[in-house]
């Protein structure tokens, strides 16, 4: 393992030898246990698409994925910095493009949003970017994008607080910190926010259903692979 600031990450050598063994590991798992009904989907997503997203959706997964039990985590870093994929694994993730051993179905179309407390709401888009701070994220630098399908330049607007991700960004602008930059399918039901304006998300990135290629054959699987392609 190696340090990576307060995390831990496992080695190049160490993830190449868990690769070689995993295939053991599970086929010993499946002889110890053949008939264990208590074997457990984990579904891994993002804070803000769990909460805008997934709760609502919840129940039809959880359907979907019997006759094994579901568990929702949530976390901003993929599960994958600190170990391997397995059959038990499904993912939630953003982007346009995922590893050749990965199998990724779309859920949501692929756009972006400005949302702004509902309080400081004007029909005035460009004049808001002008009077209003805008909300940062790191990794995801969307506003010259929207800068210049507005027609605002650079120089007129004031920049806000910098946060972690979609949820942190929608909650501070439901505090009245700004207008905020998010996947649009992460804003969801929020009485207290107003969109201003939606478009494509740059180079087509979206939320997918991911899980390996190799399992795309299990029954529980196949079919959220087959749900997800209807949700899009």
């Amino acid at each position: 393992m190696t340090r990576r600031g307060r995390k831990l990450a496992p080695t190049s050598d160490g993830l190449a030898l868990f690769e070689r063994v995993r295939p053991h590991l599970e086929a010993i798992e499946e002889v110890m246990a053949p008939d264990r009904r208590d074997r457990v989907l984990r579904l891994h997503a993002t804070p803000a698409f769990a909460d805008a997203w997934v709760m609502p959706r919840l129940e039809t997964i959880r359907a979907l994925a019997a006759p094994l039990a579901l568990d929702l985590l949530t976390a901003t870093a993929p599960f994958e910095e600190t170990r391997g994929w397995t059959a038990f694994d499904i993912a939630l993730r953003y982007g346009a493009t995922f590893a050749d051993d990965l199998m990724a179905t779309p859920l949501v179309p692929a756009e972006i949003a400005l949302v702004v407390a509902s309080a400081h709401a004007t029909h005035d888009a460009a004049g808001m970017l002008r009077g209003l701070p805008l909300i940062r994220q790191p990794g995801l630098e969307e506003w010259p994008v929207w800068l210049d399908a507005l027609g605002v330049r650079p120089e007129d607007v004031t920049w806000g607080p910098r946060v972690s991700d979609d949820a942190a960004s929608l909650r501070a602008a439901d505090l009245g910190h700004g207008i905020a930059s998010v996947r649009a399918c992460n804003v969801g039901e929020r009485p207290g926010l107003h969109p201003l304006a939606r478009r494509p998300a740059p180079g087509g990135a979206t939320y997918h259903l991911v899980t390996r290629r190799a399992d795309r054959s299990a029954a529980p699987i196949k079919r959220l692979h087959e749900w997800a392609r209807h949700c899009s």
